[in-house]
């Protein structure tokens, strides 16, 4: 079977380079305060490997088994929005790989697909081909909407059931991660004059500490209010909300 790369056209009709995005937990955002940049961590899906992981214009990410109101803050999300470049990238995909390799995509996968076949070539301008041969647009990428009218050989079943994916969201446990390009580096990231953006909880502007961390990694702050009790799958969907805003006016396309 054809690797997904081989269908991607060379089409180059799309010219911005939309920023990386990493959403992580608020304990981890201390540890990543301390250091000063994003490091790459063992990861349990690619054995053997440290890894970082993005989402390209997408503040993709879901929160795990944390559906219910509290008061507690380990798990509120804050979100970096980055620009990085080509050599940063080292494995890219065109969905969530952890999903992937833990079977949440079974109803359109076939088991025996290896992750490999979906691997796109790590390089922004070959993502942006990407996006113009499945979606057209950066609009429609960043909507969802899949509108290739590409078929697929009645041989190609992993190119078959990719587009079954994209169109028809056949996933057991759909989200938005099923239509984001993820992005893996090995590569450490120093967040000063790196980072274009950061979403965090508005009780951070109260803390002198955070907010001199804040202002020395430079760009712009955006906040949302987590009041008590929250519920972290809300306030996921407010990161996303100031993410998707800030990536259509820092793009303009």
């Amino acid at each position: 079977m054809k690797n997904l790369q081989e269908f991607v056209e060379k089409k180059n009709d799309i010219k911005v380079v939309l920023p990386a995005i990493h959403t992580t937990t608020f304990s981890r955002f201390l540890n990543i305060k301390e250091k000063g940049s994003l490091i790459p961590t063992p990861c349990d899906r690619f054995v053997g490997q440290d890894l970082l992981y993005f989402f390209y214009g997408k503040a993709a990410y879901v929160t795990k088994g944390k559906n219910e109101n509290t008061s507690a803050r380990d798990a509120l999300p804050v979100c970096f929005i980055l620009k990085i470049d080509d050599a940063v990238l080292s494995k890219v995909f065109p969905f969530d790989s952890g999903a992937y390799l833990t079977n949440r995509y079974s109803n359109a996968f076939d088991e025996t697909f290896d992750i490999s076949l979906f691997e796109l070539t790590p390089n922004f301008q070959n993502i942006n081909n990407y996006i113009s041969t499945y979606f057209d647009n950066i609009n429609n990428y960043l909507s969802g909407k899949c509108t290739s009218l590409k078929n697929a050989a009645i041989s190609e079943l992993a190119y078959e059931a990719f587009l079954q994916l994209l169109k028809t969201k056949t996933a057991v446990a759909y989200d938005d991660r099923c239509n984001s390009v993820e992005i893996i580096s090995k590569v450490k990231i120093i967040l000063e004059n790196n980072v274009l953006a950061t979403i965090v909880p508005s009780q951070f502007l109260s803390d002198k500490e955070i907010m001199d961390f804040l202002n020395k990694i430079g760009g712009s702050i955006y906040t949302y209010l987590a009041s008590e009790p929250h519920n972290y799958e809300n306030l996921v969907g407010k990161v996303r909300q100031e993410a998707d805003n800030f990536v259509q006016k820092y793009s303009r396309w």
